[in-house]
């Protein structure tokens, strides 16, 4: 889910780390995303079977190792060290939030040639 004109070559090597985790753990979904230039954005299901505290602490294990893993395989795989250290996540809690963050996703791109890091010959 990219834009090719917004992608180089290391956004084609994380959207392929993106997809081999949908593809790799049968308990996490990236369910809708983005890659940017200089940031991403993800919707994540974790899916558990037990009641919703057990699946809230399994949450609370699983992102962390997502965003962990990401970084590493992409770090290792474009040769150098390209993500900041802490990240930004959030609880989706009701159909209206999942809404809102997927459409702040999809307009995202749109968005970019306004950003303050935007440069006019990427």
């Amino acid at each position: 889910m990219y834009s090719n004109d917004l992608f180089s070559q290391y956004g084609l090597i994380v959207e392929k780390i993106i997809q081999s985790i949908n593809e790799s753990y049968k308990d996490i979904n990236i369910d809708k995303y983005v890659i940017m230039p200089n940031h991403m954005h993800m919707i994540i299901f974790i899916t558990n079977d037990e009641k919703l505290s057990n699946i809230l602490q399994h949450a609370n294990e699983r992102i962390p190792f997502l965003v962990s893993t990401l970084k590493r395989f992409s770090n290792k795989e474009c040769g150098f060290s390209m993500w900041q250290r802490s990240y930004y996540d959030h609880v989706i809690r009701d159909q209206k939030d999942y809404e809102n963050i997927w459409q702040y996703i999809e307009d995202n791109p749109i968005k970019w040639l306004e950003d303050e890091y935007y440069q006019e010959n990427e």
